[in-house]
């Protein structure tokens, strides 16, 4: 009688690695879920980790008054420990993030968006991997928008060296056709979901999130 092989079959254990959070045998890549948090020893610092841990300030906040176009709020780095063994990225991240918009006046059109950079840091210089903007999102006239979005970056392969950074930048933008008025953005990243001054997920609906999910593809041997 012909051997019945299984239609499933398990990752050699040379490749299954405890840190991924699942593997994606079509594209070769075992993907890690990155959480956005900060800390702080003297100096806020924005990271990234694995860990359900409580983030030292749970939102980030800026106000813009005056602009009739879009302006740069918020430009946060969110970065990974340095890798101690050479590590490859490729495929598609997936990033998730709750977000915060207010406008004041009550006349006129407002929009936020946001731009997400995935980037290779050594300590002094800076490379640029991939990027992905958001949507448009219309803030209603003299009164706040809170929102859960998700969007996906595709990265080509890149390789890291022992000691260099991944690092996750956020840009937060707005835009007012008027001059008049304050417009406030915020974005949440405490990865243990608790309620913010702006988002508030325990009470908000529609429902919202105070987390910032990275899940990014790092390439397996399989």
């Amino acid at each position: 009688m012909a051997e019945i092989l299984p239609l499933n079959f398990p990752i050699p254990a040379e490749n299954a690695i405890a840190s991924y959070n699942w593997i994606n045998v079509a594209d070769g890549t075992g993907i890690i879920h990155f959480k956005g948090f900060t800390s702080n020893d003297g100096t806020l610092r924005y990271n990234l980790g694995t860990e359900d841990v409580y983030s030292h300030v749970i939102e980030t906040a800026a106000d813009r008054t005056g602009d009739t176009a879009w302006y740069k709020n918020l430009d946060l780095d969110f970065d990974l420990s340095a890798f101690n063994s050479p590590r490859i990225i490729k495929g598609t991240a997936m990033i998730t993030w709750g977000s915060y918009g207010y406008e004041e006046t009550s006349t006129g059109t407002q929009k936020i968006k946001w731009t997400f950079k995935i980037r290779k840091w050594d300590g002094s210089t800076e490379s640029e991997i991939a990027n992905a903007t958001s949507e448009e999102i219309t803030l209603p006239n003299a009164a706040t928008d809170i929102h859960a979005k998700c969007i996906t970056i595709t990265i080509p392969l890149t390789s890291f060296k022992i000691g260099e950074i991944l690092r996750l930048t956020v840009e937060g933008y707005t835009y007012r056709d008027n001059a008049g008025g304050n417009t406030r953005i915020a974005l949440a990243h405490d990865p243990t979901n608790r309620d913010g001054t702006y988002i508030n997920p325990s009470t908000d609906d529609p429902e919202t999130t105070t987390k910032l999910d990275f899940y990014c593809p790092f390439e397996v041997n399989l």
